[in-house]
Formats: C-alpha cells, structure tokens, sequence
C-alpha cells in the first residue's frame, strides 16, 4: 500500500511512532473462553477474600464487579503487580444512571472501589462468595456490561492513532509546523487525509487499542482531570466495544468509554486507595 502514498504521509506516520511509542497492557475478549472465579475477566462472580469486608457504597449496597485482572495469568510486569488479582467495582445505581460516578467527588472510592488481592486464596469457591448476597452485571439492565466474558491483556507498542482524534491532531500539527513548516487552523485529522492514507496509518499505527492499561487515555468528552492532577496514569480503560458479530460486550452510555487513573508512584507501591474513575459517552 505505501507505493501509493505519499512520501509526506509515510513521514508523518514514521514520526508519529518516534514521538509516541507507548508501551502498554491492550485488552483483547475472549468471548468463546469460560470464566473462572479467578480468571481475568469482564463482570462476572468475583474472586473474594472472605475475610474481608465485602466493598459498598454509601447506602451499604454492594458494588458489582466490572472487571478482574489475575496479573500472574496475565504476566504483567512493573509497574503494575506481577502477581495476586486487581479488581474494579461500580455501583448498580439504576435511579440516577452514573455506574458509580460522582462529579463533585472524583477520586473518592464511594460507588466504586479498587481492590488488590495480592495473595489468592484457593479454596474460596464461587458458591462461597455468591452467598455474600452479590449481584453481577448479568443481572443489572443499568451497567455498561453487556456481555460477561473473559479477556487478556497484551503487551505491545502503541501509538497515538486516530482513534485519540485530539490528541494526534495536536501531535500532527507539530509534525507539520517542525518538518514542513506548514501550519494548518483548524486541523482535522480526517480531512487532511485521504481514505486509503487513514487505512495506511490505521495499518501502520494500529487500532482498537482505547481498552489498555498504562497506554494512552481516551475521552468522548474532556479530560476529567485538572493539569496538575497526581492521576498521570491509566490504571484501566475500558472502551464500548463490540464483538465480531457486532453484539455489544461493553457500552458506556452512548458509545462511551470508562476509566480509572492512578498516580504512578502509588501504583508502584500497590497503593490502590487513591484512584481517580470517571466515564463520559459522546
């Protein structure tokens, strides 16, 4: 394909990869697998030390799993954990539709809670936790699980693709005013290029890389977090995506996307008290 593409796009894109190499954890569903108690996984019954509080929200109602990511499986590395399970839970809040979120307290762990098992216990079987009188998302019409599955994380290189439309553009500009001394107002990064050079950058840059861990955020609306904001991190970000018969696995709203922030330093420490979620849709 690149014999048809120009030289300035193919400098582009090579420059776009120096300038935003990101290694990072990208999610990818199993939907065929089986979930196990233990498995990383999207919703479903959670691993549970049961020696410890089950986690509520401010009306003492139980969360709901999200997500659970068993990092020996997953073989992750630092800075995150290289062992034990990490997990997200929001609040089923069929009145008010905000999955856990509260705008005037971002960051404080009341209708969702992080939680970090680094041992795992395994006699604890799922009959055992679902006595605890838990709810999954299965059984909420007001969660964003649509589809309870397994998945995997996979460690590779990202980029800024066009997915992240403000950030590449922004990038590109620099790229243009730098090597071309072009300034362009108003850039829009699909207008700029033909269809055959975004499936060129598509090929090249990757997609479907917007669900990852330690990779770039992603927003349908704004930034949440302020420019001094200790959140430099993606802890988890958890796209609306479909599978390949296009049946919704996860949905944020209207075509939204959901994520947790950490500060680095924390999370090299395992400190998982101090974690900023947020989610908005288009």
């Amino acid at each position: 394909m690149a014999n048809n593409i120009s030289e300035k796009t193919i400098r582009i894109v090579e420059e776009l990869k120096k300038r935003t190499a990101k290694e990072a954890y990208v999610v990818k569903y199993a939907v065929e697998e089986e979930m196990t108690l233990t498995g990383t996984k999207l919703g479903g019954v959670p691993y549970w030390d049961l020696k410890q509080d089950y986690p509520t929200n401010k009306k003492g109602e139980k969360l709901v799993l999200l997500a659970q990511i068993n990092l020996e499986e997953e073989k992750t590395k630092a800075p995150l954990p290289e062992k034990g399970i990490l997990q997200f839970f929001i609040e089923d809040d069929a009145e008010g539709y905000l999955m856990g979120l509260d705008f005037d307290n971002l960051g404080v762990q009341n209708g969702y809670r992080v939680v970090y098992h680094p041992e795992v216990d395994k006699t604890v079987t799922e009959e055992a936790v679902k006595a605890l009188g838990i709810k999954t998302c299965k059984e909420s019409e007001d969660l964003p699980v649509f589809k309870e599955c397994p998945f995997h994380l996979v460690w590779k290189t990202t980029y800024l693709t066009r997915e992240y439309w403000d950030l590449i553009g922004d990038e590109i500009q620099d790229i243009l005013k730098e090597v071309y001394d072009e300034e362009v107002e108003d850039f829009d990064v699909d207008e700029y290029f033909t269809e055959e050079e975004h499936s060129y950058m598509d090929e090249e840059l990757g997609d479907d890389t917007t669900s990852n861990m330690l990779g770039y955020p992603f927003f349908t609306q704004d930034d949440p977090r302020d420019s001094d904001s200790p959140y430099d991190t993606v802890l988890l970000q958890l796209d609306s995506v479909d599978d390949e018969d296009g049946n919704e696995i996860i949905m944020w709203g209207d075509v939204g996307v959901g994520n947790f922030f950490i500060n680095l330093e924390d999370l090299k420490r395992c400190d998982f008290s101090k974690v900023l979620y947020s989610w908005d849709c288009c």
